[in-house]
């Protein structure tokens, strides 16, 4: 079988019948709390990355806010995936938006619509709620810090949204195959949306750990990357370390 993932701001020309189109929605594949926290860890090593694909040379330490982002972020890809609503990136982007508390006094599951409080509500744990609201109790200049570290990381996703929402998304189950499944990921020279490739080799790569630490059957998976030096991938020593 062959997939193929299109970033590209172009319409998609002819392809072969045999190449498949997805999309890549990560919070279609967080099954367990855990895995949204390891998707929100890989999704805040990217915000370092710039729109155009560059790395910022930065003085400032962007570790604090990276810090109070993540329990929000981790909210907010679990509120998304099949174990919550099961609305899908689409869900997250509109929610990573809206930072209103409820206006009910109480627990944040008094909130219905798609924020930052409902999202914490449906992590059902105590610990990340009480993150969220301090983050949301915070002073509107520092609030508003975290919730642009927050959409940052997001924005590949909308820039894509619309052109993808007629494909079905990407499970990584697809690499079991016998058959010698192969993924062509195509993304703009510019870099915009690098953030989805970076995440999507996180995934694979951590899918392949995950498998070897528990003894479980697994295949090999070759990742043939072109312009790799141009690549702004924030793990990549790491990758070629286990590699």
């Amino acid at each position: 079988p062959i997939a193929l993932i299109d970033l590209r701001p172009i319409i998609a020309p002819y392809y072969p019948a045999d190449f498949r189109p997805y999309r890549f929605d990560p919070t279609m594949l967080i099954s367990s709390f855990d895995d949204a926290k390891a998707t929100a860890q890989s999704l805040l090593s990217t915000s370092a990355v710039a729109l155009s694909g560059t790395t910022f040379r930065s003085g400032a330490d962007p570790g604090p806010w990276d810090q109070l982002a993540i329990a929000p972020l981790t909210c907010l890809l679990y509120g998304a995936s099949p174990a919550a609503t099961g609305l899908g990136m689409d869900w997250t982007l509109e929610a990573a938006e809206n930072v209103a508390k409820p206006t009910r006094p109480g627990a944040y599951q008094t909130s219905l619509e798609p924020g930052w409080a409902s999202a914490s509500a449906w992590s059902g744990n105590r610990l990340y709620e009480a993150r969220v609201r301090a983050v949301l109790d915070m002073e509107a200049k520092q609030r508003d810090s975290v919730k642009m570290t927050v959409t940052k990381v997001l924005t590949p996703w909308l820039l894509t949204s619309q052109r993808d929402k007629p494909h079905p998304p990407l499970e990584l189950s697809f690499f079991d195959s016998a058959k010698t499944p192969t993924l062509y990921l195509l993304t703009p020279a510019d870099g915009t949306v690098a953030a989805q490739a970076i995440v999507l080799m996180d995934q694979l790569i951590n899918r392949q750990r995950t498998k070897v630490a528990q003894w479980e059957e697994f295949s090999r998976i070759g990742l043939f990357l072109d312009e790799i030096t141009n690549t702004p991938v924030p793990r990549l020593p790491q990758y070629l370390a286990e590699s």
